[in-house]
């Protein structure tokens, strides 16, 4: 995992007596390291983004990702909310027992969790140690978002899953943190029918997909088992060597670890008899201070649909979308925050000349605002791309003014993925492309955002032009060797091999030649687009 940074803890707290009210309907609280979007009450709102930048510590300091001399990595951003209908807004397709998911792509990455209520009391050691639910979903949730933050390796499902459960069940007791803990209906899963086979757990095969399986809670025991001991961990590193090579997956396992596969369950079992969640103690651990504010009105229903133009939502669905934002944005002309999600909707999946209106005015009336510059940049660039020229203007000056926005958006804010990867894409052709700062920027957008495949594509293209072949097949890697991503990540695959084997960068070219996917309103199909849900 790469290094990253803990932001100095140091933004005011303003807990206003009027949020009491607001927050009933939507309420934004942010941190150091977070921006949490809630339908959920003020309090409870709070309390969890408390619990978030303690929990990001404490995982980071497994992985030595926390501490003052940690690089620093863009906020994460994430949607706590009151009810699991509310999922839908983002993800009409959704099942109804989902209680979360993330989304990684190109448009942006987001968390997204419900609140099940309060589970525990304030109040003694043993109250505390109580299960809580909701908070459980969100640690799960963010455990997700940290792995794909900080991590270039494509782990098996049953890892990322397994992985998200050993630390989503973590206890945070003043300076003490209590992880590895079982959840009572986590076990109660592992005793009842929907097991399944740990050959197909191993596969991914279709049975560890179905409703009603025990993939969950099996993963998190295989998990939990090869995290509390170092020869294991040790093993499980030797396994994903010889799965990248291309080893089938139960054999890489029994020669990694040394157990029949067949017997598995019943190591594990065994284990499960005698598991031990481990107290550590935690040095330095933070205060946060948190800032409440309630958003408008017009956020109880323009807030999701917002989310869900912001993540890349199906195809199918933005035209219904986009016709929902106009429609109730309509309802509160002269509110900056409808408008705004109005104009954002349009560039993503509408007409991006109607938000260039808004983003020109925005920006000359908010000279410091990093996002106003980005969308700014993103709405010339989209007219350029589809011809959409204003009065007198022409591609190469409306590209121009494209990245002369980007440039000043990096400038406010070096930590928008996106925002880099829209600037490298607009650089000016010519017999120089792509220049060093084309190539950095494609390639810095693809370390801020690892998981993101259109990012490390694009980066690779750029690296091969320049002859640094070997530095594109180490971006392409952990795709190509991405267990779930089948033709896309053959396709890779063969492509890094290539790469190895001496290929040309003419032939590598011509191999990773395909219709570039384009930022913004037309890039983000369902290939582009990872899920994980809960």
């Amino acid at each position: 995992m790469r290094k990253t940074a803990i932001i100095g803890l140091s933004v005011c707290l303003s807990l206003m007596a009027s949020l009491s009210q607001a927050a009933e309907k939507w309420v934004q609280a942010e941190s150091p390291n977070f921006i949490v979007y809630s339908n959920v009450n003020a309090k409870a709102t709070e309390a969890y983004v408390r619990n978030l930048e303690k929990f990001r510590y404490i995982i980071g300091a497994f992985y030595g990702l926390s501490g003052p001399d940690a690089e620093p990595q863009p906020r994460m951003k994430l949607y706590f909310l009151g009810d699991r209908s509310d999922l839908k807004q983002v993800r009409p397709r959704l099942d109804s027992h989902v209680a979360g998911f993330v989304s990684i792509c190109a448009a942006g990455t987001a968390g997204f969790s419900t609140y099940e209520g309060e589970a525990i009391a304030s109040g003694s050691k043993v109250q505390n140690l109580a299960e809580n639910t909701s908070q459980h979903i969100f640690f799960h949730e963010y455990t997700h978002i940290f792995m794909f933050q900080n991590s270039q390796t494509f782990y098996p499902r049953w890892f990322v899953e397994g992985f998200a459960e050993y630390y989503g069940t973590t206890k945070i007791l003043n300076d003490e943190a209590v992880v590895g803990m079982a959840l009572s209906w986590r076990i109660r899963q592992l005793s009842s029918s929907g097991t399944l086979t740990y050959e197909d757990i191993l596969r991914d095969a279709p049975s560890t997909r179905r409703s009603g399986s025990n993939f969950y809670p099996q993963s998190w025991l295989l998990t939990h088992w090869i995290l509390s001991d170092p020869a294991r961990r040790e093993a499980f590193r030797h396994y994903l060597e010889r799965r990248s090579k291309g080893e089938e997956a139960v054999a890489a396992f029994e020669a990694a670890f040394g157990v029949p596969v067949k017997s598995l369950s019943s190591v594990l079992w065994s284990y499960m008899n005698s598991l031990k969640a481990t107290v550590y103690r935690i040095r330095d651990m933070p205060d946060p201070k948190i800032t409440l504010s309630p958003l408008p009105a017009s956020a109880d229903k323009l807030a999701l649909w917002d989310a869900g133009s912001m993540t890349c939502i199906p195809r199918d669905y933005r035209a219904a979308l986009l016709e929902k934002v106009q429609k109730e944005a309509s309802k509160y002309p002269d509110e900056a925050y409808a408008q705004g999600v109005l104009a954002r909707a349009q560039i993503q999946y509408g007409d991006e000349q109607k938000g260039l209106d808004y983003y020109q005015t925005y920006t000359a009336a908010n000279p410091d605002d990093a996002e106003g510059f980005y969308r700014l940049g993103q709405t010339w660039y989209l007219m350029s791309l589809h011809r959409l020229f204003q009065p007198g203007e022409t591609f190469d000056s409306q590209m121009r003014k494209a990245r002369e926005a980007f440039r000043k958006a990096y400038t406010l804010d070096p930590m928008n993925a996106s925002n880099l990867n829209y600037l490298a894409r607009a650089a000016k052709m010519g017999p120089d492309y792509p220049d060093d700062n084309t190539v950095n920027a494609a390639y810095q957008a693809h370390i801020l955002a690892p998981a993101v495949r259109d990012y490390a594509i694009f980066a690779a293209q750029l690296l091969i032009r320049r002859d640094r072949l070997g530095e594109a097949a180490d971006v392409l890697r952990p795709l190509a060797n991405d267990p779930h991503g089948a033709a896309a990540a053959e396709r890779l695959g063969s492509i890094v091999a290539a790469i190895d084997a001496g290929k040309s960068k003419a032939e590598v070219l011509d191999m990773l030649k395909a219709p570039a996917p384009k930022p913004g309103a037309t890039d983000d199909d369902e290939d582009g687009k990872k899920d994980d849900q809960k």
